[in-house]
């Protein structure tokens, strides 16, 4: 049984124009990458890269934790902002981790707003003066370490 809601007075939708398509959206079926476009209204474009190739690009202040696997990256950017998710796989101790992203916050001016150690893991965050944004959690996982490292970093 099929029933049409909304339709039952016998008459017909309201004629609409076709949406206008504001961006795109690809998955590349070899490197499992996914890259995005969108275009709102104001002409602002949002563009996103994400997969286990897309480069870890980080800001010259920060670095790669020695001997970690990258398993995937993902960046966004709009407007100057950039937004870069990196997951890593280490052996090392999630508080090892954790201590040399600590360690790079500080020298590179962030403050540190939580720096907090469970039973599951270890979780860090930081801002800068100027409005740069860390966040650091660090599990153990079946082989080894997880962590993923989030930086939001503003325009200039």
């Amino acid at each position: 049984m099929v029933s049409l809601i909304g339709c039952a007075d016998g008459q017909a939708p309201p004629d609409e124009e076709p949406a206008t398509p504001r961006g795109s959206y690809e998955i590349d079926r070899e490197t499992g990458e996914t890259i995005a476009r969108h275009e709102d209204e104001d002409g602002a474009v949002t563009t996103m890269r994400s997969g286990p190739g897309v480069p870890p690009v980080l800001p010259d202040r920060f670095t790669l934790y020695p001997g970690a696997r990258v398993t995937n990256t993902t960046r966004v950017e709009r407007d100057g902002l950039i937004l870069l998710t990196v997951d890593l796989e280490s052996g090392e101790d999630p508080a090892a981790i954790v201590a040399y992203y600590r360690a790079e916050a500080l020298e590179a001016g962030f403050a540190i707003e939580v720096d907090l150690e469970g039973s599951e893991g270890v979780t860090l965050t930081g801002r800068s003066a100027g409005g740069d944004t860390l966040s650091l959690v660090a599990a153990n996982g079946q082989a080894g370490t997880r962590a993923q490292l989030t930086l939001a970093l503003a325009p200039g």
